[in-house]
């Protein structure tokens, strides 16, 4: 469950045309179909950080052949993108191994240890 207070809210609550502009920061082709069927996949959260109303992070969570996948997972800070890593894998079974898919040119993440305990 999420915090009322924390800038964090369900994917389906951000406005689809920011979602698919953001995405093209990481994306180098527009990607608006498969994004929209992305997230409204069964058996996954999508979240997002919204600060003053504009989209600063987002992620999801799906179920996997075994365990559940974090990606993508987009934010402007590795703050944005740790709270987000762990709200997503809150809305999944304590115990349950988490994935994080991460794009081989984010040196960051690749070098990052992300708990979900």
């Amino acid at each position: 469950m999420l915090d009322a207070n924390a800038p964090i809210v369900p994917l389906a609550d951000v406005d689809f045309a920011a979602l698919c502009a953001d995405d093209r920061r990481v994306f180098p082709a527009p990607r608006d179909a498969f994004l929209h069927c992305w997230t409204a996949m069964p058996d996954a959260t999508g979240l997002a950080w919204l600060a003053d109303g504009k989209l600063a992070g987002w992620g999801l969570i799906r179920r996997c052949r075994e365990g559940h996948k974090i990606g993508p997972l987009v934010a402007d800070t590795s703050g944005i993108a740790n709270a987000l890593y762990a709200a997503l894998c809150a809305a999944v079974p304590a115990g349950d191994t988490v994935y994080l898919d991460v794009p081989l040119p984010n040196a960051a993440a690749v070098a990052g240890r992300y708990d979900c305990a």
